[in-house]
């Protein structure tokens, strides 16, 4: 099949399902990309540039393209890496023909130094995916083996280079999270690193798939010869802006939450994170309002959690440490349990004075507040405490009989004498 590739072809006609091609914005990325060679999930690509590809009919000296298919690629970015997915939905699970000895296969030509020239020139980068004989290779995809290539141009001819650190390629047949079919059939992934092309907001490119005994290749964008095409496509990348996110008040021991564009990642108190976006696009960032304070009695909360972006620039979010107040006391609707600022000052509080609940109530019986214990010292029953740390704060009661007892003292006295009264009132009579 390589071949196919390097040498001159006959071409007998060229048809497309597609009327023409059209230059490709390449959307940001939203969602990480797992090279694979898969849909990892069904949202992996949800976020990508979509294109039909065309279908190439020609002839070679020795092979002839005649079959329709039906191929996508789809392409976005972020901030170090070009993820191209090639779906060939029409082909089917072989991609290895022993009998000829030609397997399937889908290759990313670039034209990395920018000079829009024929294919067979320096500075053209080629990435290749390739079915081959079980025997070749050890990573055994339906019977045949993965190889996968990175080539470049020397004295107008393609040879094999060293692939460039960052590049990762696959392809499986697994199309189980595949929108376009579930049914077994090729797909490759693409990871180009984004400096290759020099920093660049755009580059020019080509992609082809091919199914050899099915006699299908995909192509776009559709040239007169797919080898060496006369015009390239450009695939624009999103111009990005960089966010700078830091966290104020959080100790490097604690984490929070960044909630932003569908996704949620997790950053330190002492971290600094970068996020990018699309330009002329706005966000909007959410933090955890509060974080810790499950048991040990210290939360940090961050008044202003959301913020919107729509630029460069650099963001803090503040958090304020808390302390949490234990009031606790059997009676007299204790008030002021909650969480403190630290440093802050708390009021707490508890009626002074508290009827007893059995028939010695009716008679004046009492509790009467004997003062704060615990991490609060004070006869007050209105008292204010430093929130420096998690506190508990215990009111302590004393029963208070007083009343009663002189009611009852009172009651007997006048019993006594009502007695003896009556005891002479009958002596004398």
């Amino acid at each position: 099949m390589l071949s196919l590739l390097l040498h001159s072809s006959t071409l007998n006609s060229v048809e497309s399902n597609n009327s023409t091609s059209s230059p490709v914005t390449c959307n940001l990325a939203s969602y990480p990309v797992t090279v694979d060679g898969k849909w990892t999930n069904t949202g992996e690509w949800s976020d990508a540039s979509q294109i039909k590809m065309f279908c190439y009919i020609g002839a070679e000296s020795s092979f002839s393209w005649i079959g329709n298919g039906t191929a996508y690629f789809r392409a976005k970015h972020d901030e170090n890496y070009l993820y191209i997915l090639v779906d060939f939905v029409s082909a089917d699970s072989k991609v290895y023909d022993e009998a000829t000895g030609l397997g399937d296969m889908a290759w990313a030509i670039f034209d990395a130094d920018h000079n829009d020239g024929s294919i067979l020139q320096n500075g053209d980068l080629l990435f290749r995916i390739k079915w081959t004989s079980p025997e070749s290779f050890v990573s055994d995809t339906m019977g045949a083996s993965l190889q996968t290539t990175v080539m470049g141009v020397s004295a107008n001819e393609w040879v094999i280079v060293e692939s460039p650190e960052g590049v990762d390629m696959a392809a499986s047949t697994d199309a189980k999270n595949d929108p376009y079919s579930t049914s077994p059939h090729p797909i490759y992934e693409f990871k180009i690193p984004k400096n290759i092309f020099g920093g660049q907001g755009s580059v020019s490119m080509c992609l082809t798939t091919s199914d050899p005994h099915a006699g299908v290749l995909m192509v776009w964008p559709l040239n007169r010869d797919y080898k060496n095409p006369s015009t390239w496509e450009n695939l624009t990348l999103a111009k990005l802006y960089s966010v700078n996110i830091k966290f104020v008040g959080l100790p490097s021991a604690y984490s929070t939450r960044l909630y932003y564009a569908g996704q949620t990642e997790r950053a330190s108190g002492d971290g600094v994170v970068i996020l990018k976006f699309e330009e002329g696009t706005s966000h909007e960032i959410t933090v955890d309002q509060l974080v810790g304070g499950t048991t040990e009695g210290i939360r940090y909360y961050c008044p202003s959690y959301q913020l919107r972006v729509t630029s460069s620039g650099q963001w803090e979010f503040t958090y304020k440490k808390q302390c949490y107040l234990t009031v606790k006391s059997e009676m007299g609707y204790p008030q002021g349990e909650g969480w403190y600022d630290a440093g802050s000052k708390a009021t707490i509080s508890v009626s002074s004075v508290i009827p007893t609940s059995d028939w010695l109530g009716a008679l004046g019986g009492r509790y009467v507040f004997n003062g704060w214990i615990g991490d609060l010292a004070s006869p007050d029953a209105v008292s204010t405490v430093t929130m420096d740390k998690p506190k508990t704060a215990t009111a302590n009661w004393r029963a208070d009989y007083t009343m009663p007892t002189t009611i009852l003292g009172l009651v007997i006295v006048i019993l006594i004498v009502g007695v003896s009264l009556s005891i002479l009132m009958r002596k004398k009579n």
